[in-house]
């Protein structure tokens, strides 16, 4: 047989799968089709591998098989799936090296996501969608700190797949959402692959420096992770108790209890009441109330990152904004862009960025500094102006398990005169 010279493959796909621009599987029917009832149609010269048909039915969501160990690997469970390449590529260096770094190693989260996430992979196109993208943008961002021509090639290939896988993950998640809210007794596995499918959405948009939306958009030309988020709200409180005996609580820390009071006091949060308190008073009030509910949601997001052992709770504070912040937020009251501007410090400094100088929540802190600085010149708290320093002008990183003791005004010390702090 004649070798077939090699050269760029044409991306194949098959007529549904085209005109709206997802990625195709290339199977007969294709996972799309197969999901949303349609006849797979492909191009004539186009040749797809043979295999059985299947019914075009819609996705079912059956019982967790019993052969299907939760420990497996990502990468193991690949050899069951029509995998590219490029598919496999992604996931070995999410599974081998991502991994470890944006979980900080945290047993918990990482025994929860092989149990409970692993094998959703297998069985559902909008997590397996979701999970590609994010491992398509963490690897992304690591090559972006090389400059060589082939880093460059390869990251442009590894956005536009971002991009592809994600698209794919939307269209299978339009449907997932109708089936869960029109079905009260709806599977518990579905019930999963909505909450992990939310879980890997906002880490997609966490992680992803293209710019896909900003934090905050305050004339709402752009829909802006805050909006896009309060439908993730909406979801955890409501389906989130329903697989509460799933390991599932674990990837969504933030939704654990906490208790009423918390004793111990907390540097940051602490000088935020008190500020509070200096601008308006002592006497209560609404704008006051929703200030300090986000003082609140900050402060137990940190008990919750010392509880856990890494800052996810942290991150998903965006989730938990009370409906009245949100109100003053976007009517740009300076103190609530002031707490944001605190939280998007503390999401920064985490790895789960995996670009600490390029990504949306260092976007909103600049943008907060400029906006100060237009308007009075100058920041109006030193702590605030140590944290942009903290974030903008050095590599440091808070002890997130000691996160309530964190200081900026004396951690910024050891960066602004080293040597009288090593004297010391």
């Amino acid at each position: 047989m004649p070798k077939l010279k090699r050269g760029r493959r044409p991306v194949k796909r098959c007529l549904s799968c085209k005109r709206l621009k997802i990625k195709c599987d290339q199977k007969q029917p294709c996972e799309y089709c197969k999901h949303r009832g349609k006849e797979c149609i492909y191009e004539a010269e186009i040749v797809v591998e043979t295999e059985l048909p299947r019914s075009p039915e819609p996705q079912q969501h059956e019982p967790p098989r019993q052969d299907l160990a939760s420990d497996l690997t990502l990468t193991q469970m690949t050899s069951q799936l029509s995998m590219t390449q490029q598919d496999l590529e992604v996931l070995t260096f999410f599974e081998q090296k991502a991994k470890s770094m944006i979980f900080y190693n945290n047993l918990v989260f990482d025994d929860a996501f092989k149990t409970e996430v692993n094998p959703l992979y297998q069985r559902n196109a909008t997590v397996r969608y979701t999970l590609l993208a994010c491992s398509a943008i963490i690897q992304l961002n690591f090559l972006l700190n090389q400059n060589h021509d082939g880093a460059l090639i390869k990251s442009e290939q590894l956005h536009q797949a971002g991009l592809d896988y994600f698209q794919s993950a939307i269209a299978f998640q339009q449907d997932l959402v109708k089936l869960v809210e029109r079905d009260e007794n709806v599977h518990e596995d579905a019930i999963k692959e909505l909450l992990s499918a939310c879980l890997l959405q906002a880490g997609y948009f966490v992680t992803n420096v293209g710019r896909v939306m900003p934090l905050l958009c305050l004339d709402g030309t752009q829909i802006d992770l805050i909006t896009l988020l309060r439908a993730h709200k909406v979801i955890r409180e409501k389906y989130l108790p329903r697989v509460a005996n799933s390991k599932m609580k674990y990837l969504h820390p933030s939704g654990s209890a906490v208790p009423d009071s918390i004793d111990d006091e907390y540097y940051i949060t602490s000088s935020l009441r008190k500020n509070l308190n200096v601008v308006y008073g002592s006497e209560a009030s609404a704008v006051k109330g929703a200030l300090e509910e986000m003082i609140s949601a900050i402060e137990q997001s940190m008990y919750r990152t010392m509880e856990h052992g890494f800052p996810y709770p942290m991150i998903a504070t965006v989730v938990h904004l009370s409906d009245d912040y949100k109100y003053y937020l976007y009517q740009a009251n300076d103190f609530a862009l002031r707490l944001l501007f605190v939280y998007a410090v503390l999401a920064a400094m985490s790895k789960f960025c995996t670009r600490r100088y390029d990504n949306m929540f260092l976007d909103y802190v600049i943008w907060y500094k400029n906006r100060k600085f237009d308007t009075v010149g100058k920041f109006e708290y030193l702590m605030d102006e140590k944290l942009y320093f903290l974030v903008a002008e050095t590599d440091f990183e808070p002890d997130f398990d000691h996160i309530r003791d964190f200081n900026p005004i004396e951690a910024a010390k050891k960066y602004e005169n080293p040597e009288a702090t090593s004297q010391g």
